[in-house]
């Protein structure tokens, strides 16, 4: 059946987010139906691989132990933190968490059928205000559902079991495209910006061993060399201890953030500091031109600071470069620091380290990068951005899908369990 139909009759729920109910329906309170109780305490060193049943949390599955506080299905709600309203099904013997409130049966329900009933209900709005936001197993269960009889439970579960499953499949497809276009937007800025625009110039070992070979004629530089010959051209962000958070609320000066960087949007974040306080801090003055990099959390961002920008500071997970003009463009070194993975890398190497949680100053300035003459440098930057526009539209068009798709998804999961359509006799 291609069309959803509709129940023939309808009554009022009384409760004015669910609307009319088909006439064979209850609502009841969730403890009516179930018991809610969070799992037993447990901590990750008492996981055992050998364990023969599985543990489940506030995200699903954790690890193996060795006893089981479960048998059977059970809906699982997530009960803390980011976790909070996250609905999982459990089958079989397991043992559930304390991050985890298990809906254990009273009435014969569905069980499937439970876990998108509580999916719809975004179950986070309800958690209480503490340091670690918390969801209350009584202030769930005095929760009201729609409750259809057994079969028709049955029913409205198979028919998402199926739907869902060709949806997330879809998704899924997208999702991996996009995973293709983030390593060919990748390839091509990492391979461009070392190897250059023409493929028949003759190659020479950089001998780096992240860069590889580069064309003859291009130079390799270490950052160090291609900074503005002036005190300051590198310049990490003041010490915690010199700008604490009190001291950027509703102030005159900006405080340039990461968040600048990341968004690439110099109007972005809301940090500010007094008069006062900018005159103490001056040295870590941002100015037009500067080129600005992210340093701690979401590291080797970077972008240019435009014409346009508010007269503002450093924050301290920021770092300012100002280069020499005469040897390297502003946008050729924001796509090596920000782009490229070439700048990463070498840092990665130096450091012995898969991750790096911190860019020093000093580090940075020891990289090296390859550098063509000023000319070729504007000729790979246009040809970057160029190709790397129509990447990301393709990009943005492939996350309107997924959107539209999980859109799709979860109208199609309210509808079912509130009785807006009528799957009784759907059939695959």
């Amino acid at each position: 059946m291609n069309r959803y139909c509709f129940y023939p009759q309808y009554k009022p729920s009384k409760l004015d987010w669910l609307g009319g109910i088909p006439n064979q329906w209850a609502t009841v309170a969730l403890h009516y139906v179930g018991r809610l109780k969070s799992g037993e305490s447990i901590t990750a060193l008492q996981f055992n691989e050998d364990g023969e049943y599985p543990v489940y949390g506030g995200n699903g599955f954790r690890g193996n132990y060795d006893r089981f506080t479960h048998d059977g299905d059970y809906v699982l709600i997530g009960r803390q933190g980011a976790l909070c309203g996250n609905i999982n099904i459990a089958k079989g013997k397991f043992f559930a968490s304390e991050h985890a409130i298990v809906v254990n049966p009273d009435w014969v329900f569905d069980t499937n059928w439970m876990g998108y009933q509580l999916l719809t209900m975004n179950l986070n709005q309800y958690s209480v205000s503490a340091a670690q936001p918390g969801l209350s197993a009584e202030v769930i269960g005095r929760l009201k559902i729609a409750f259809p009889p057994l079969d028709e439970q049955q029913a409205i579960a198979r028919f998402l079991d199926f739907k869902t499953s060709q949806i997330d499949a879809l998704i899924a497809k997208k999702q991996t495209l996009l995973a293709k276009l983030a390593e060919k937007r990748t390839a091509l800025i990492s391979y461009t910006i070392t190897k250059g625009l023409d493929p028949s110039v003759p190659m020479k070992d950089s001998g780096v061993a992240w860069l590889g070979e580069i064309p003859t004629h291009w130079k390799k530089m270490r950052i160090k060399h291609l900074l503005a010959a002036k005190k300051g051209a590198i310049k990490t962000g003041p010490f915690g201890s010199q700008l604490h958070s009190s001291e950027m609320m509703n102030s005159e000066v900006k405080v340039f953030n990461q968040k600048t960087v990341i968004e690439k949007n110099i109007c972005s974040g809301e940090n500010y500091v007094s008069l006062e306080k900018f005159e103490e801090l001056k040295a870590f003055e941002v100015f037009k031109k500067d080129l600005l990099v992210t340093t701690r959390g979401t590291i080797g961002r970077c972008m240019e600071v435009p014409e346009h920008a508010e007269r503002g500071i450093l924050h301290p997970c920021l770092m300012r470069l100002q280069l020499d003009a005469t040897q390297i463009t502003n946008r050729f070194m924001e796509i090596l620091i920000g782009d490229s993975g070439i700048v990463l890398e070498q840092l990665r190497l130096k450091s012995n380290a898969t991750t790096i949680e911190v860019v020093y100053s000093d580090s940075l300035k020891e990289v090296f990068v390859p550098l063509p003459s000023l000319l070729e440098q504007k000729s790979i930057t246009y040809f970057i951005d160029e190709k790397t526009v129509q990447l990301d539209q393709q990009k943005a068009k492939l996350e309107q899908v997924i959107d539209r798709l999980k859109e799709y998804r979860s109208a199609l999961i309210t509808n079912a369990v509130t009785g807006k359509i009528d799957v009784r006799e759907w059939h695959e």
